[in-house]
């Protein structure tokens, strides 16, 4: 509707917001079901459908379009999102063009890491344009997360109380408790399950559907409705730019580790906890998962991965710590944890029970 109403020409501020949340909304369709026609959609009552080639090739060129138009405003006035934008900007980052701007670069970041694999010439370039200072940086711990908080209160509260059909992973349970993580009392709720004492405990996936009152009284996600919808966790781009250094990319400076550890911290912060140099230095393994109700759900650990980074490690397990803590990180947002596990194998997760 905006570009119908030429919008990109009067106000190419306010278009490039609406094109970074299309690029959100349609690389979400795209990795989840496949071909999608991002190029007409609106525009047409029979749309094309784009390949995913294609569709990524569109996200990107948005994205360097808003991200463009958004520093231009910013150059000819810094004030003007003040005037046009401000009021109506319901997320975290509060109308202002800059906080977009690191939005949009962290989300190329994160699409050009996607097709790492599939075109990496691509995803180099891509990458390497979204760290590059000069674009205006990605979120960091002044920007926060990329959240909502919507005007009915958090839409997971309504999954987890009212019809009570979300708990806690199996995995992500598994994962923290075992390392220690000091942000596991912020993600869950100990389990009020008597066979349990108090523990935190998460279900396996995959269960028998109808054995839904079994598990109730596992961990509930400590969401409340004033709790924030999180759309891109802050600490995001610091493991993306530790994953680029890995694959030998210009990240903007730094060191994987380096990049890897402050995630971590910056995350941990995010979560309203200490204890970051403690978790830094933890190089104990993930639990065995115990089912006290079905003794062949329970299963020994998936994997030895630890969170104290150790440079003479092998690539792979490098890359397999950066993806375990990113994934810890940017809980509950689980679209994209499921992407990134499609797309690199990690964290290892349980396979689903039959």
């Amino acid at each position: 509707q905006m570009y119908k109403s030429n919008i990109q020409e009067k106000y190419p501020d306010l278009y490039a917001i609406a094109l970074i949340i299309k690029v959100f909304g349609g690389h979400r369709i795209v990795d989840t079901y496949g071909p999608y026609p991002y190029l007409e959609y609106g525009l047409s009552a029979e749309p094309n459908f784009n390949t995913p080639e294609e569709c990524y090739a569109a996200f990107f060129e948005d994205l360097d379009w808003a991200i463009t138009a958004l520093k231009n405003a910013e150059e000819a006035d810094p004030n003007a999102d003040q005037v046009r934008f401000v009021k109506w900007d319901r997320s975290s980052l509060k109308g202002e063009y800059t906080s977009w701007i690191k939005l949009a670069n962290t989300l190329r970041l994160r699409l050009a890491m996607r097709i790492s694999e599939a075109d990496p010439s691509l995803a180099r370039v891509q990458a390497e344009a979204a760290t590059n200072p000069e674009n205006g940086g990605l979120l960091d711990p002044a920007t926060g997360s990329f959240t909502l908080s919507p005007p009915n209160g958090n839409p997971y509260v309504t999954m987890i109380n009212s019809w009570s059909d979300c708990r806690m992973s199996a995995a992500i349970i598994t994962y923290m408790d075992g390392f220690g993580d000091p942000r596991l009392p912020v993600y869950a709720v100990p389990a009020t399950d008597p066979a349990l004492n108090g523990e935190y405990r998460g279900i396996r996936p995959g269960g028998i559907r109808t054995l839904k009152d079994t598990y109730v009284f596992f961990s509930l996600p400590n969401i409340q409705p004033a709790t924030p919808f999180k759309i891109m966790d802050v600490a995001e781009g610091y493991f993306l730019r530790a994953e680029g250094l890995l694959r030998g990319w210009n990240m903007g400076g730094g060191t994987a580790q380096e990049l890897y550890e402050e995630g971590i911290r910056v995350s941990i912060a995010a979560n309203g906890v200490s204890g970051a140099d403690a978790y830094l230095q933890s190089t104990s393994n993930m639990l065995p998962y115990d089912d006290p109700k079905f003794t062949n759900y329970s299963s020994p650990i998936l994997s030895d991965v630890t969170v104290k980074w150790d440079e003479g490690l092998s690539f792979e397990k490098k890359f397999e710590k950066i993806i375990t803590q990113k994934w810890i990180a940017m809980w509950p947002e689980g679209a994209e944890g499921w992407a990134e596990f499609r797309r690199t194998g990690y964290p290892k997760q349980y396979h689903i029970m039959e």
